[in-house]
């Protein structure tokens, strides 16, 4: 659905168009200059490779924990091929695998044992670049390189004469930092011409709102905006994304970090680059329009779109220390979901995504903060049907180093890059102790690598299932929370609160007794991260357990409770988690739950977490309550 903007929508549009075309103009404006297509150079380059293991689980073939097993995987290590600060990957069809996170694309037929580079006729001397695959074979590159002369290059490699080609991009925005591209499969109508794919690059700083579009992946002479556009066309479309299932889907993804979705037939969603609002680009028209989810509300988080017309939504929740994975059929009608908690004590600072329908793989790559130092991570999810399932967990790296993106630090990890080839094998960049590009000044400096990965080979259960379930046996504490919070502390933004009803002895509402709850539209709001936490519990070295009344009505998937334990209050391991409806809604449902103490005091607690949209206060997604908890105990094993 088509709508027009308000007029004080039109008056913040009319202002942010007018910055965003002095900024064109600042860098465009001029007499205009031939773009001459010249051949590039391919070389030999020798950089380091090297085989390394590293370790993982994985999940089996169903949700079972007991299906858990360790997992040792072989990566072939690759350095030298990127910057300073990042590697960009993307694989081809054919097996190519590509970056180009330096000044140069660097590519390999033989998933990195031998590879070779594209090399301008121009000296660089320390750039950046951005690819992609696009239809027919073909593949698009752009480069900036501040540092030999302000250089904007772009590349192609066409499929039909197989050879790399380059051009100049003489006048641009000034400082073309973090450049992105993506390709739009067609057909795409530009000025009356029906195209197979237009490209689009994107770069600049402050603002990346003014695009290059190009209908040849090598002359970008024709400039872009989504909110002049919007202007001049107007409007906002609400509703489906309009996607279209397609092989190349697949392989034309670009990293998620650039905001630009191809969906298949000519579509594109983008994030904002100016202002808040998210933009569609239709490819029959060649237009931009405001773009809003068919709820009214912005999407949110990271999408690719397979070769099924699926749209594929990463989110990361609040606390950066979980994500949600989404599948839509039907252009963001309905969702399939799974939720991934990352390892204990590790939070996403930087993550990639890719999609692949026909290899029924999706891989998320994750830089994450870790309590000894930065890992890198790579999740492999089983997209075979339209429910994901978290089928692998990789650790690539040791895990042993700090890294910060931005200019000014030390050592840099600027974006995560995640590529998958055609048998559902992955590359992925990452950074370490052992990750090295000497530079003159700094010959032990530390810079991504490429991990590529190989075989897999499976060890022991990462925990049995048990044969009887735990049951509760001599307590060490004990709370009903009728006298008062009992030394249960709260934490959130809004938070738990000590209110009626609590539960009766059948498992029923108690108007008289109390319990701790989180629900309501006061409280169960989105983007919501709230904690109840006990005082500290003396429990002896041995089988531990965890009993407590619960009943939630939250949002499934997305919403929820997880229970927790920890033995310095630091460090909090999941026990359990627990969305949409507790069995036998709206009594309770009793949980007992095991874990193993170290000796001395632990605490257990139960953390409330929603994403960004349908809470309480929004029914148009359903009419949630939120959750209570009461009736906690902590102690022994039985028998």
């Amino acid at each position: 659905m088509r709508t027009t903007p308000t007029p004080r929508r039109r008056a913040w549009l009319a202002g942010t168009a007018a910055a965003a075309t002095a900024v064109a103009l600042a860098g465009v404006a001029g007499p205009a200059q031939a773009v001459v297509e010249l051949p590039a150079r391919i070389a030999v380059i020798d950089p380091p490779v090297a085989g390394v293991t590293y370790p993982g689980i994985d999940y089996g073939k169903s949700d079972r924990p007991g299906d858990d097993r360790h997992s040792k995987t072989t990566w072939r290590v690759v350095q030298e091929t990127g910057n300073c600060c990042e590697t960009y990957l993307t694989t081809t069809p054919g097996g190519r695998l590509l970056d180009f996170g330096g000044s140069f694309v660097n590519y390999s037929d033989d998933r990195g044992q031998t590879w070779r580079q594209v090399q301008p006729l121009t000296p660089l001397v320390n750039g950046e670049g951005a690819i992609v695959a696009a239809p027919g074979g073909d593949v698009l590159g752009v480069e900036w390189d501040p540092y030999s002369g302000d250089h904007l290059q772009f590349y192609k490699f066409e499929a039909d004469t197989a050879q790399w080609l380059y051009t100049e991009m003489p006048v641009h925005t000034p400082f073309y930092d973090r450049e992105w591209i993506a390709v739009v499969p067609g057909p795409v109508t530009i000025d009356g011409q029906t195209h197979e794919y237009v490209s689009f690059v994107k770069g600049g700083f402050p603002s990346k709102e003014v695009w290059f579009l190009s209908t040849d992946g090598l002359t970008y002479t024709d400039v872009s905006s989504k909110v002049v556009d919007e202007i001049l066309h107007g409007g906002e479309v609400t509703g489906p994304l309009p996607t279209r299932g397609g092989a190349v889907n697949d392989w034309a993804q670009p990293n998620t970090n650039g905001g630009m979705t191809p969906l298949g037939g000519g579509g594109l969603l983008a994030s904002p680059d100016s202002g808040t609002e998210w933009g569609l680009f239709d490819g029959a028209e060649g237009q931009w329009a405001a773009y809003r989810q068919p709820d009214g509300s912005q999407p949110s988080g990271r999408f690719q779109t397979d070769s099924a017309g699926r749209q594929h939504n990463l989110v990361a929740l609040s606390g950066r220390d979980s994500f949600d994975y989404r599948i839509s059929a039907d252009g963001g009608l309905s969702w399939q979901s799974v939720s991934v908690t990352l390892p204990a004590g590790h939070a996403i600072e930087e993550v990639d995504f890719r999609a692949h329908r026909a290899a029924g793989v999706a891989a998320v790559a994750i830089r994450a903060q870790g309590p000894d130092g930065d890992q890198d991570l790579v999740y492999q999810l089983d997209i075979t049907g339209d429910t994901p399932r978290l089928a692998r967990m990789y650790e690539v790296g040791l895990g042993d180093t700090d890294a910060t993106g931005g200019v000014g630090n030390d050592v840099r990890f600027d974006f995560a890059s995640v590529t998958i080839f055609d048998d559902g094998r992955v590359a992925v960049s990452f950074l370490d102790s052992t990750t090295k590009l000497p530079s003159a000044t700094n010959p032990d400096r530390n810079a991504p690598a490429i991990a590529i990965e190989g075989d897999t080979t499976l060890g022991g259960k990462v925990r049995e299932e048990p044969t009887v379930p735990p049951e509760l046996g001599e307590p060490y504490a004990s709370y009903d929370f009728e006298a008062g919070a009992q030394d249960w502390t709260t934490a959130g933004v809004p938070t738990w609160s000590r209110s009626q009803p609590g539960v009766s002895g059948d498992g029923a509402d108690d108007a008289a007794r109390f319990g701790f709850g989180l629900e309501g539209p006061t409280q169960y709001l989105d983007n919501v991260d709230a904690t109840l936490t006990s005082p500290p519990i003396a429990a002896p070295v041995g089988d531990t357990m965890l009993e407590f009344w619960l009943k939630t009505d939250t949002e499934a998937g997305f919403d929820g409770v997880a229970a927790q334990w920890s033995a310095d209050g630091q460090q909090w391991r999941q026990l359990g988690e627990f969305s949409g409806r507790t069995d036998g809604y709206p009594g309770w449902q009793k949980v007992t739950l095991g874990f193993s103490s170290p000796g001395g005091e632990v605490q257990v607690r139960f953390r409330f977490t929603s994403d960004l949209i349908c809470s309480a206060l929004t029914p148009g997604c359903g009419e949630f309550t939120g959750a209570r908890v009461d009736e906690v105990v902590v102690g022994s094993q039985a028998g």
